[in-house]
């Protein structure tokens, strides 16, 4: 299993995040795709491809009145719950949903750039680790700081599943490249992964993440942009807000890798 689909799954590339929507929203419409997008499929013998192509362009109308953060950013509109007790989101054309080799040729990208596209982590992470790390990050995040997430996410909104949110955390970092870049670039991820006391530092730097207002949206270029010459610079750039006690950032320095 890879960076995409695995015990959570990562949509970053799918664009949803791009959508200026509460995470209330955000359920809701992945729950009125999935709907959509089952009925169509459900009891055909051929790939239904024209209602697929009708689906689409309904769809894109439809959800065509969203802000969005970004106007340059396509939102797919085939993405939706893949495992609807998990709330694992996917791709629902993908060819193992729908036993046609092609079936995203259907939607925007055509299945050559949906089945080959590589973001930042997956064409980095080659041995797993962040990945990893991120596994168990946001385990720790739900039950040591549920309360917290379900402010950072929800605010005063309804919970609808466990899974969802958890799936949420996981694209959430998977998808977040400038912090990826950040902590691939200064920080020890292998010993990081191997030492409970880092990992339990590195969580708190995860929650401070969290906490910044920021979007994550798919397609992000020049990654360096957002790393500065040192490393204090960096953190501050990445992971301060306005109130913050700028001695913060001495708290981290053990997951450096040279301190």
């Amino acid at each position: 299993m890879n960076h995409c689909q695995n015990y959570y799954s990562c949509i970053s590339c799918c664009g949803l995040f791009n959508y200026k929507l509460t995470t209330e929203e955000l359920y809701q419409l992945l729950q009125d795709r999935t709907n959509q997008i089952s009925q169509i499929l459900k009891n055909k013998q051929d790939f239904p491809r024209i209602e697929l192509l009708m689906y689409r362009y309904n769809q894109e109308q439809k959800e065509s009145v969203i802000e969005k953060y970004n106007d340059q950013i396509y939102v797919c509109p085939f993405l939706g719950f893949i495992h609807q007790e998990e709330k694992r989101m996917g791709c629902l054309i993908h060819p193992t949903i729908t036993g046609e080799e092609k079936s995203q040729d259907v939607s925007f990208y055509g299945s050559s750039i949906c089945l080959s596209y590589d973001c930042r982590v997956k064409e980095d992470d080659e041995s797993f680790i962040y990945k990893k790390i991120v596994q168990k990050i946001i385990r720790l995040l739900w039950e040591q700081h549920k309360e917290k997430i379900l402010w950072i996410f929800f605010k005063n909104e309804s919970v609808k599943n466990d899974g969802f949110v958890l799936n949420l955390l996981y694209s959430r970092f998977i998808g977040d490249y400038i912090f990826y870049t950040f902590v691939k670039s200064y920080y020890d991820l292998e010993k990081i992964h191997q030492n409970q006391e880092l990992m339990l530092l590195f969580l708190e730097l995860c929650l401070l993440r969290l906490e910044k207002n920021y979007s994550v949206t798919s397609f992000e270029i020049n990654y360096d942009r957002f790393i500065e010459k040192y490393y204090f610079e960096s953190f501050r750039k990445i992971f301060f807000n306005e109130s913050d006690d700028i001695n913060l950032v001495q708290k981290f320095e053990p997951l450096l890798k040279i301190c």
